[in-house]
Formats: structure tokens, sequence, C-alpha cells
């Protein structure tokens, strides 16, 4: 099924008519599929043939192409521009073929000529589909195409003319559109032909495009059409939509379905698709949802200019979260206006129930950047209807910019919130922990600020807490800055930088990284989210507040190292690139952190104390020269998190083809006898016994001499396995340990076996594996893998492949160890500290990924002679 415009290629062509009427040579596959196509339709497969006739496929087949793949091919290689249309069954035609001298009608209305244009859809969509240049009128005006308000399911596309292009014509009146070339000649349809033809052939047509149950647009429908009979439509007849019509098919929206079939448009299934989204998301029930499709029918309905029953619109705007859920999906869909037009329209007409529009202005204004009409918009609705719990919620975060924490607190405890909304849980903590060196003070007392002032005429009455105590609370306010609908494009795009764009699961994956803490701190810092912050909510915030952000922002994030350490108190930093010492107030880090330690982050130098600001990154040392490359070039957001996602990915393991390992085991069925197997597998796979096979490589001898299979019995111990096939009862049994392998064993088996067909197919990536064993449930790399739980093999095979990279880890040169290996630097006074700190790194992420970081510290600790740390055990 055709939903929007998809038949609309966005590749615009050449026009290939005019060179094929001029006879000019072609030197590519397209331009001679254009010449063949020169004398009409054809169908795929005998232009095909006519190319292979004249030898202009034997590159594809020279690039490794079967025969019955070069149909999909050719077509491949010439739908790529709107030169060509492929119909519905197969037939290619040059489009100048479909448009020149096609002659389409209308009956023009009287908003079209009050409006000086006239719409495309369904009458004129297909007039000028193939031209993203724009045609021309007869004296050379341009008519141009505008794409109309955008409201999905709908195509509300004109055509505008120079002015007063229309006014020789009256409302009412059926006018002719005829394209000759790029031009377009209007004038009176006048007499009009008998049009059967036209409408059995737009009835065939609309097999080929109308599945069960759905609808398509009009454009592929009448393109086939004429593809069928390219002669058709050349004199003037009824508008496309009344043939349509006469054609046993019905209207809605741009979609076309079989009148008195069950069926949904376009913009039906998207509407459908969006009220499920929209209802699980915000909780709605029943009531909502209608509530909800009364709304949604008035913001269509102003989009086109319509009356609404604004009294009746706004009780359904103010119910529930109607409001604040229509915003959502009319902001991401880029339709603020539309929802502007509403609210206006229903202010105007209502006295009453006034909240729910009113918060759809403050929402638009927020999205506009205007932060005061906002919270102007939102504090009219509480005046309206105290009782409204959306309007509470939205107007708490502006209190919270203003820094009023009581007022956002008392907002956030209104009787139709959740009374453990996350954001209310966060700050009534915040506000405990502020409060608590209070509790209990006497008036006459001294004040616990330290200011040495009574209590009574300092903190009593009036407790600010400083700007120190505040940081927390700011970096609170970027994040849910950061989590506005507004800026969730910036954030995916940050988050993507961070992922591998091969996973297989990508989207999840992406999914995941947009919420985590240190891709958002990228965001706020390096990707301009601050900044959005100080231009959209500076004027709201607190004077030193706005300061600090302003130097934060100027300030470029630094490698700091752990040089000291009180714990729960206290750290000494040393930065990396000046040498400087800084002492950071730090309860939770001083905990975590040792001296030693690196980790990336900005540090923000206040009159009182000086802090670490957002999401500290904490830097492995194999990792400390390429983050002091970093640091050094100025990375913006996306810099950081590309080398974050690299730094933090598990290594691939890879085998002796450097394959990813995967485990892979296959069962193909086959009902020839043991003797069978052997004749036919043993030319084509290396016989280890009765009934068993492998794929080997042989290494050479030591001089250089190649390893005969019979040099001794024991060759197998030597050899490289690739594979291994066991013939079990009726099907043989194949195991690999990589896809590539498995796919060559499996092509070898079903070439030799006339009668194999594979029964299972299961594969499970180690890399996968490892990232189960910290917790992590990543699917499986083509989803055939049968069980949650991979087998019991995997993680022997995968221990033991650590454990054997683990032995050759201590003898391999280590960039972060100066080039030493581990066991050199255990002896080198000048590195022995390097190689300590790495193993405790080692330890320290096992213990947090609880084992899926891969080797392990004390083993290594082990093979070098040194004791096991128990702060890892």
């Amino acid at each position: 099924m055709v939903v929007g415009h998809a038949v609309r290629r966005s590749v615009r062509p050449p026009r290939y008519g005019a060179l094929v009427a001029d006879s000019t040579p072609f030197d590519d596959l397209f331009g001679y599929a254009m010449e063949a196509l020169a004398d009409g339709p054809l169908p795929v497969g005998e232009l095909v043939e006519r190319l292979d006739r004249a030898g202009r496929l034997d590159g594809l087949r020279a690039d490794g192409l079967d025969d019955e793949d070069l149909a999909e091919a050719v077509e491949d290689e010439i739908l790529v521009t709107d030169a060509v249309w492929s119909s519905a069954t197969d037939v290619i035609a040059l489009s100048s073929h479909l448009t020149e001298g096609l002659v389409l009608t209308h009956r023009l209305t009287a908003d079209e000529m009050a409006r000086g244009h006239v719409a495309l859809d369904p009458d004129l969509d297909v007039l000028d589909w193939d031209d993203g240049d724009g045609l021309a009128l007869a004296d050379g005006s341009p008519l141009v195409h505008e794409r109309g308000a955008y409201i999905p399911g709908e195509d509300n596309a004109v055509l505008v003319g120079p002015d007063g292009w229309l006014d020789e014509f009256a409302p009412g009146d059926l006018v002719a559109f005829v394209r000759t070339g790029r031009s377009v000649r209007v004038e009176p349809a006048g007499a009009l032909n008998g049009d059967q033809h036209e409408v059995e052939l737009l009835r065939g047509a609309s097999a080929g495009w109308i599945p069960p149950g759905g609808g398509a647009e009009a454009l592929p429908i009448v393109l086939d059409a004429l593809t069928s009979d390219p002669t058709a439509f050349r004199h003037p007849v009824r508008p496309l939509g009344e043939l349509l019509h006469a054609a046993g098919l019905e209207q809605r929206g741009f979609s076309f379905g079989r009148a008195g079939d069950d069926w949904k448009s376009a913009g039906e299934e998207h509407y459908q698709r969006e009220l499920d989204r929209l209802s699980h998301s915000w909780g709605f029930n029943r009531c909502c949802r209608d509530a909800f499709g009364q709304a949604y029918e008035a913001l269509t309905r102003t989009a086109h200019g319509l009356d609404i029953d604004a009294r009746a619109v706004a009780a359904h705007l103010s119910h529930g979260a109607v409001a604040p859920a229509l915003a959502e999906y009319c902001i991401e869909l880029r339709r603020e206006s539309q929802l502007s037009d509403l609210a206006a329209a229903v202010l105007a007409g209502s006295p009453r129930h006034t909240a729910g529009p009113r918060l759809l202005v403050a929402e638009v204004a927020d999205h506009r950047g205007d932060a005061l009409a906002a919270e102007a918009a939102l504090r009219r609705a509480l005046g309206d209807d105290p009782t409204y719990g959306p309007a509470a919620s939205r107007l708490a975060h502006y209190e919270l910019d203003r820094g009023e924490l009581a007022r956002a607190i008392t907002l956030l405890r209104h009787d139709d919130l959740d009374p453990e909304g996350p954001m209310l849980v966060y700050l009534e903590d915040f506000r405990h922990r502020f409060d608590a060196p209070y509790v209990g003070v006497g008036r006459n007392e001294r004040c616990p600020c330290g200011s040495g002032r009574k209590f009574k005429v300092c903190c009593a009455q009036d407790r600010v807490p400083p700007l120190s105590a505040r940081t927390e609370l700011m970096t609170q306010k970027l994040v849910l800055f950061a989590h506005r609908q507004a800026q969730r494009p910036h954030l995916v795009a940050i988050a993507t930088s961070a992922c591998d764009p091969d996973d297989p699961e990508l989207t999840s994956s992406i999914d995941e990284m947009v919420g985590t803490p240190l891709v958002i701190d990228f965001a706020i810092w390096e990707g301009g989210i601050a900044g959005d912050y100080l231009a959209e909510r500076g004027e709201l915030l607190p004077a030193d507040e706005r300061k600090l952000i302003e130097e934060l922002v100027e300030q470029r994030r630094r490698l700091w190292e752990v040089t000291a350490v009180d714990p729960g108190t206290a750290m000494t930093l040393r930065d990396t690139a000046t040498g400087d010492h800084v002492v950071i107030n730090e309860h939770l880090a001083s905990l975590e952190l040792e001296a030693g330690e690196l980790f990336m982050a900005r540090v923000a130098r206040l009159e009182d104390q000086n802090q670490l600001m957002g999401m500290p990154m904490s830097i492995p040392h194999r990792l400390r020269d390429s983050a002091l490359r970093l640091v050094d070039s100025a990375p913006d957001a996306d810099q950081l998190a590309l080398w974050y996602g690299q730094a933090i990915a598990f290594p691939t393991v890879v085998n002796s083809d450097r394959d990813p390992l995967v485990l892979c085991r296959a069962e193909v069925t086959t009902a020839m006898a043991l003797p069978a197997l052997h004749a036919v597998l043993d030319p084509v796979l290396d016989r280890m016994d009765e009934g068993e096979w492998c794929e080997h490589d042989a290494p050479d001898h030591a001089d250089g001499s190649e390893r005969d299979d019979d040099d001794d019995e024991d060759w197998l111990d030597d050899v490289i396995l690739r594979g291994t096939v066991a013939f079990e009862a009726d099907r043989l049994a194949v195991e690999a340990n990589s896809e590539a392998r498995m796919e060559r064993l499996l092509a070898i088996i079903t070439a030799a076996v006339p009668d194999a067909e594979v029964v299972a197919d299961e594969r499970t990536d180690l890399r996968r594996l490892a990232s189960r064993r910290g917790g992590v449930d990543i699917p499986d790399t083509k989803g055939q893998g049968k069980g949650e739980v991979p087998p019991a093999e995997a993680e022997a095979i995968l221990d033991q492949l650590i454990r054997k990279k683990e032995v050759a880890w201590v003898e391999e040169s280590i960039p972060a160890l100066g080039g030493l290996t581990p066991r050199q630097a255990l002896d080198d006074p000048t590195r022995r500290e390097d190689l300590l700190a790495l193993l405790r790194e080692l330890g320290h992420s096992a213990r947090l990924s609880g084992g899926a970081q891969g080797f392990d510290a004390d083993r290594i600790r082990s093979l070098l002679g040194l004791e096991p740390d128990d702060r890892f055990g």
C-alpha cells in the first residue's frame, strides 16, 4: 500500500524524453534502457531480453549476477528518478510518454478563485509528478507547486499561478489543464468526450494498488492506467476524482478504497497508531480517548478553515491530559501553527473550560522559546481552573527555573498529580537535605549558614541556599530542559554517534543511549543545550546561576588525575594538560575514586568551594593517551559520544579468519544412508571418522613446506578446524564458530546432498553472551537462537578464550605502559605503579559490570606472581 506520497521520488530526472527524441547516444545501462523504451512501455522481462540481446547486461554478469537476478538489477538501475514509471504489473514506461499531451479537468471552487490556486489532489495529482523544477503556463509564467498545510493522510498541495491567472473563469467552471513538455495550457474544458474507457483503465489499475482492507493514492492508480494505454486522457473527460468514484472507489483524505468495503485510509491508520501510542504514554481511559478524538477532529477542521463548537472543544481539551497529549502530537509533527489556530478559535468562542486551550498556548510558546509567554499562559490556565493538574505540572518547571523551590513543590503536590512523581520526590529530598542543618536551631542561636548572625535575623526568615548548594538543582534543571520534546532529535543524533552502526539492534541501542547520563551531559554542554537554555529561560534564572552556566558553557571539559582523596569529603585533582591542582568538595566520588585514577569533567570554581559539574567520565588507564588527545582537540558532543561508545564497546573476539566469533549449530535432514553420504561428502570435506567430516587448515612445517595430512597420526591436534559435520540418524549436525564458516558449510552440504533441508539454525554471538553475563540481555544476532539462556558450552568456550588472551596479554606490548609488556612493567620502577593502576581498573570495572568486562584482574595478578586484590573479590 502506498502511504503519503512515497511514489514521488526525491531525485528528479534529467529530461530523458527529449534526449531519446534527439537520438542522443548513451553509454550506460540507464541510457540504453531509456532508448529501448522510446517506442513505448515494455514489461520488465521484455526490456531485460532486449538489453541482453544487445549485450548491455554483460557487465552485470561479470559482477557475478545470476540470470534470475538480472530483472531486479535492471530495475534498480533505472528506477532511480521520475524519468520512468514501473506499474504494479512490472510494465515500465517513460514518464514523458505518460504526460505528453495529457488533458486533465477540474471544477473550480469559489475558495480556489479567491485564493488564486488550484488543488492538485486528486484531479491534477499526476500533472506535474515527474518534474521537480516546476511547470510553466503557456505564456511562460511559472506554475508553482506549494505543499499546503500538513495533515497526516491528506494532500493539501496546490498549483499557484501569477496574479489573475484564473480571472477568466467562474466558480463551478470545468477547466482543462493540457500539458505539452513542461508547459501547461489552461482553458475551458468545453464538450466532454465519453470516458468509459478511462473508467475501465482506472478500475483495472486500482486492483494492483489497493490491498484488502486498505487504500492507495490516486497517483499510482492513474499512472498505471496511463501505462496500460498512453493514449488515454488526451481529450477532456470528467475530473479524475469523479472517474475514480465511477470506477467503484471512494475517497478519504488522499486515499482511495473500494466503495462498500471495510477499509482504512492512510490518515485513519496513522491516527489509530498515534492514538494508541498516546493512550499508552498518557494513561488514557475510554473517556480520555473519546475527548482526544473530538479535540483532534476540531484541530483538523480549523486547519481547513471550518467552524467548530468552541464550548464543546474547550471541555474536551480541558479533560484530563488531552491538551498536553495533543500538544505533544502536534509539535512532534511540526503542526504547532495548527495548534495555535485551534487554541485561538476555542478561546474566542468559549468563556468556560479555558484551562486546556491555554495550556496549548503555553506549549506552543515554550516550543518557540518564549518562556515568559508560556509562563503567563499557564498562570492564566490555573487561574481559570485551579483543579487543572497539567497546568500545575508545567508551571512547576518555570517556578523551579526561577529558584522558587517551595512554590514548585506546592504545585507538584496538586490533587490532580501523582504524589509519588519522580520530580516531586527529588525536590522534596533536596529540600530535606538543605533544611537538615537548620532543624531545631533556636531563634537566638548562631545561624548554621556561618554568617555569625542570630538565626532569627539571618536564614530563619528567607533561607536561600548558597550557589554551591544549588549546583545540583541547577544541573537537574538543565537535564529537564534537555528532555523536552524539542531536544529529542538532538539527543538521538548524539546517542547515535555513541552506537555501533553495524549493531543489528541499533534502534534499541540508540534508545538506551539517549537515556545515558553521560550522553545527556555531552548534549547539554558540548551539544549546545545549555546555550539554548540560557537563550530561552535565562531571564527567569537567579543571576548567580545564569552567570555560572555562562562560564561553564565557555569552559572546556578537562582530563583530571586524582592525586589525593579524603574519603567522603574532598579530592585533590591535577589538570593533566596544565599541571594545576584543585581541591574539590565531593562526597560520593571521593568514596569511589582512588589516587591515580583519571576522569573527564568540568570544574566549577565557586566563591566558597570547587565542585565537579555534570557527569564525570571515568577514563581507564589504557585509554589515557587517546583521552588526552581527545580533550586537546576541543571535541564537540558527537566526537565525545563517538569516543565514549568506542571506549565502552566490548572487544570483538575473532577466529583465525578474523571473523567475529559466533557459535553456530545447524541441523540438516536427509534420507540418504551413511555410505551414500560418504560418497558425496568425502570429495568436498575432510573425513575425520565414520559419519564425521570437517573443514580445516593444516599448519605448515617449520621449514615452510606444506604439511600432508598423513605426516602423523595426530594431525588433527595441529589443524585449524573451520567447522564439523556429524551424521546422527536422519540428519547432519553442523557446527562452526563464525557465521561465514557456517554459511560456507551449509552451502557445501546443500549442494552435495540433493535432499538436504536445513531444519534448525541457532547462533550465539559471544560478545552478546558476555554482555548477558553482566545482566544485559541482548538479542541473538539473527534472531535465530531459540533459548533465553545461551548453551553451557558457549560459556565454557568464552572462558577458555578469555583465559587464553589473558596469558597472551601479560607478554604483549601495552601502550598504556609505555610500550612495555605487563611482565616488563612489573620489574620497571617507572612503570610498576602504572601496571598496578591498570589492574585496579580491571578489577573495578569487572565488579561494576558483573564480570561482563572480560579479563579477570586476579587471574592476571596470579600470572604475574602478585597477590590477589581482595577489594574486588
